[in-house]
């Protein structure tokens, strides 16, 4: 199953997911936002628009593309439990002490791609 179908489970017929067009028009909407009077809004206004533009559309529209997702969230909140349900197996330590997982943790059901290196470098994460 590609990403995006397990993403939103709505694929449409032209390699599109059902975000497509919403994201497209978020993208056209902050980029006639006028934020001129705040450097930091201009700033991160058009850094989001980039990355809708340059980052998610094009991710969107590749089946081939793997899914990243990130887990968040406070110390103790089951980050770790969740990782192990899903993968079926101990990949991250989960415990009373607080934190336990020190490190960031990648995890593919399947050998991770090629597109994930640069992740694994940056992280300084083990094959």
């Amino acid at each position: 199953m590609s990403p995006r179908a397990v993403c939103d489970n709505l694929p449409m017929s032209d390699g599109q997911s059902m975000a497509t067009p919403p994201l497209r028009a978020l993208a056209d909407d902050l980029d006639h936002l006028d934020l001129s009077l705040s450097p930091v809004g201009e700033a991160s206004r058009i850094e989001a628009v980039r990355l809708i533009r340059d980052v998610v559309l094009p991710r969107l529209s590749d089946d081939t593309a793997p899914l990243v997702v990130a887990v968040v969230g406070p110390t103790g909140s089951g980050k770790s439990t969740l990782i192990n349900a899903m993968a079926g197996a101990i990949v991250s330590n989960a415990g009373a002490l607080r934190p336990t997982t020190r490190t960031p943790v990648l995890w593919s059901s399947h050998v991770p791609p090629p597109a994930l290196d640069a992740v694994r470098r940056r992280y300084g994460l083990a094959d």
